[in-house]
C-alpha cells in the first residue's frame, strides 16, 4: 500500500486592508468572505495550525450607537472568530484634509476627517516572525501585495529555508500584471495571485450561529453585486 501523505503545518497571516483596498472595495457581495475556508481551497492538503487576520477598528471613537460601518464589520470579526481566525487589531488615526474639489460651494478651505490606518503592517510583521519561529511551519502563508513586509518575509526564509513560502497578492487579473512581485521572488517567496473565483467559493452562509447562540447574517450592505 502506498504511505499516506503527511499533512504539513500550514501557518497564515492576512492584511485585511490590503485584501479589502485589494479586491473587496469594488465588490460588497463578497466581503462576507470565510478566510479559513479561502486557505483551504487553495491549500487543501494541509493542515492549517493557525490563521490570523489583521484589522483596525472603523469610527473607534466611543460613538453611541456605533456606526453601521463599526457595526458590520465588528459582526464580520466575530464571524471570523467563530472558525478559529484570530483577529489582531490596529488602530485607525484621524487626520484633518483640506477638500480638494474645485466645484464645491462650501466657503474654502473646507476640511474633512481622513483615516489613515496604524501599526497593522508592524502586527503582522511581528507575528509572522514570532509564530514561525516558535511553530516552525512546512508552508507560510501571507496574503498581502505590501512590500513593506519584506524583512520579516526574509527573517522567515532563514527560519525555515525548507519550507513553503508563499504570498498571495489581492488585485484583480489587470493589476497584477502591472505588480513588481519579482521581489517576493528574490527573497524566496513565491508569488501569485488570489483571484475572485476563490473568493466568491469562500463566502460565509447567509446565516449561521455562532458559539454564543447568536445568529451571524451576512450584512444587506453586503448583497449588492456590482
Amino acid at each position: 500500500m502506498p504511505e499516506a501523505r503527511v499533512q504539513r503545518k500550514l501557518l497564515a497571516f492576512i492584511d485585511g486592508f490590503n485584501l479589502y483596498y485589494g479586491l473587496l472595495k469594488a465588490r460588497p457581495d463578497l466581503r462576507w468572505l470565510n478566510v479559513r475556508k479561502m486557505v483551504k481551497i487553495v491549500f487543501p492538503n494541509d493542515e492549517i495550525v493557525g490563521i490570523k487576520y489583521f484589522t483596525a477598528r472603523v469610527d473607534d471613537d466611543g460613538r453611541k450607537p456605533p456606526s453601521s460601518k463599526r457595526q458590520r464589520q465588528d459582526a464580520y470579526c466575530a464571524a471570523l472568530a467563530s472558525v478559529d481566525v484570530e483577529v489582531i487589531d490596529g488602530r485607525l488615526e484621524y487626520r484633518e484634509k483640506e477638500c480638494g474639489v474645485s466645484h464645491c460651494t462650501l466657503v474654502k478651505p473646507c476640511f474633512y476627517r481622513s483615516p489613515v490606518e496604524k501599526m497593522t503592517d508592524v502586527n503582522l510583521a511581528l507575528n509572522v516572525v514570532e509564530d514561525v519561529s516558535r511553530i516552525q511551519p512546512n508552508v507560510a502563508l501571507i496574503i498581502s501585495a505590501d512590500t513593506d513586509l519584506m524583512p520579516a518575509m526574509v527573517r522567515v526564509r532563514r527560519i525555515i529555508p525548507k519550507g513553503l513560502k508563499q504570498v498571495l497578492i489581492p488585485c484583480s487579473e489587470s493589476a497584477y500584471k502591472d505588480r513588481r512581485v519579482d521581489a517576493f521572488g528574490l527573497n524566496g517567496w513565491v508569488a501569485r495571485r488570489l483571484t475572485e473565483q476563490v473568493i466568491k467559493d469562500s463566502q460565509f452562509p447567509e446565516s449561521f450561529q455562532l458559539r454564543d447562540g447568536t445568529l451571524a447574517t451576512r450584512p444587506a450592505q453586503w448583497r449588492i453585486s456590482n
